[in-house]
């Protein structure tokens, strides 16, 4: 008896699976489905402002983890006196992004690692303070932080390659290489 059961839920999944590759195939043959871009293919430009944009809204979530607050008195004041930090150098950051990348200001670069890296620090703190309740929550704080201060690592290494393009006279205004009868001063 159990195992006719167990053959029903298995033929059920069989038939969900079977329908959806079925539904995914007419989709992917349909006018729709050759519009849907399977491959991205992203300029340095573009793909320093998504990950600008990104790094700016991963702020949200860091912020509203230090509303959240600890029950422990003393902890409850480290998360927010770290929260108010967050919150500071966070709008900083975002603003001083903003202004350095679409105002193409490398001179702004080393002040843009500073509070990229004083936010880094202050979501740490944020994360773990705010709740140390056990191991697990510790863990996946540190967890998630990496994860934070990855994606700050590649926006930092992206928008370097992107400002040093654009000083060059090898590449346009957007980090792409100039062809040599541009480069030769010719019009294309």
């Amino acid at each position: 008896m159990m195992e006719d059961k167990q053959e029903k839920v298995l033929g059920a999944v069989n038939a969900v699976e079977a329908k959806t590759m079925d539904t995914i195939d007419n989709v992917e043959k349909s006018s729709l489905g050759s519009s849907i871009p399977l491959e991205v293919n992203l300029p340095l430009h573009e793909m320093t402002k998504y990950l600008m944009f990104f790094t700016m809204f991963e702020s949200i979530p860091v912020y509203l983890i230090s509303c959240e607050g600890n029950k422990n008195e003393f902890l409850h004041w480290i998360s927010r006196g770290t929260s108010l930090i967050f919150l500071i150098t966070a709008i900083v950051a975002g603003l001083l992004d903003l202004v350095t990348f679409y105002g193409k200001m490398s001179s702004l670069y080393k002040f843009v690692i500073l509070t990229t890296g004083v936010r880094a620090i202050a979501a740490f703190l944020v994360v773990v303070f705010s709740n140390i309740s056990s191991m697990y929550v510790v863990i996946l704080a540190i967890l998630y932080f990496l994860r934070i201060a990855t994606f700050d690592g590649l926006f930092l290494y992206y928008f370097a390659i992107l400002l040093r393009r654009i000083e060059s006279d090898d590449y346009d205004n957007n980090g792409r290489r100039l062809k040599a009868k541009e480069l030769k001063g010719e019009k294309v």
